[in-house]
């Protein structure tokens, strides 16, 4: 829709919440890409990404990983743990009180679990994790700022 908008002469700013990763979006966009905003779930540039990055690299070789990854990564990091400490696989109820429990457990890609939500939603059951916003910028993702759920 980007390359498409800009083709019709759409000039104005684009910005993206959720979708393709912006890697994704340059490599159909090209040079159209330029002054694309987004939000984005992960920085890839963070010392805790890079062995992420080497061992998705080493599986399914160099190329663009989508933003989402790390995220699904982590999830079923936490999962497996959380399965591990209920002793069960059919507890369901077990597994999210197990889960909801697990504050500090570090799944390497984000840092220690940290519940948050309660001023929301009067409950701490979002994880929180930071997320960005970046824009492209001849023909580099440049973030613009990191933000946090806080």
């Amino acid at each position: 829709i980007l390359k498409q908008a800009r083709q019709i002469g759409f000039n104005k700013v684009i910005y993206q919440m959720g979708g393709p990763s912006v890697p994704e979006i340059m490599e159909v966009a090209g040079k159209q890409a330029e002054g694309f905003i987004s939000y984005e779930m992960f920085s890839f540039n963070t010392p805790t990404a890079q062995p992420f990055v080497k061992a998705y690299a080493a599986k399914y070789g160099a190329g663009i990983i989508n933003s989402q990854t790390p995220a699904f990564y982590n999830a079923t990091k936490i999962l497996i743990e959380a399965l591990r400490r209920a002793g069960t696989v059919d507890d369901t109820t077990k597994i999210r009180d197990t889960i909801e429990k697990m504050e500090g457990y570090d799944a390497g890609i984000y840092g220690p679990l940290r519940w948050t939500g309660k001023a929301l939603y009067r409950v701490d059951h979002q994880i929180a994790l930071p997320f960005y916003v970046v824009e492209v910028k001849d023909g580099n993702i440049v973030m613009l700022t990191t933000l946090s759920v806080d």
